[in-house]
Formats: structure tokens, C-alpha cells, sequence
């Protein structure tokens, strides 16, 4: 199994990334988020570019 962990720091702000799966094509995969509130945001599927792209655009339409 793959685990990649990586941060993003925006205005002064920090969100901790995890991926972990996606061994192959189409291989299944979850996403965990962590916001500077420390809340913890999961997406499962079956394709890492889809995926993250649901995720961006959910932890985007948070206040």
C-alpha cells in the first residue's frame, strides 16, 4: 500500500493531506483532509484524480 502525506500552507493556514492506496490504475484509494480545526475529511474511490478533484472541490465549498 501507498501512504503519501503532505502539507499545503496558505495564508497562514495549514491542511495536512494524506492519500493512501491507488496502488494501480483504477485501484481503490481514500483521501483524508485535516483542516487547521483539526477536523478530519475522508473520500474513498477508485480513481486518485477523480478523487482528489471531489475532494478539492468539497473542502472548497466549506466556510
Amino acid at each position: 500500500m501507498i501512504k503519501r502525506e503532505f502539507y499545503v500552507i496558505k495564508d497562514k493556514d495549514t491542511t495536512l493531506y494524506t492519500i493512501m492506496g491507488f496502488n494501480c490504475k483504477d485501484g481503490y484509494g481514500e483521501v483524508f483532509i485535516r483542516d487547521k480545526n483539526s477536523t478530519t475529511y475522508a473520500f474513498r474511490g477508485f480513481n486518485r484524480q477523480k478523487t482528489l478533484k471531489e475532494a478539492k472541490k468539497q473542502i472548497d465549498s466549506l466556510p
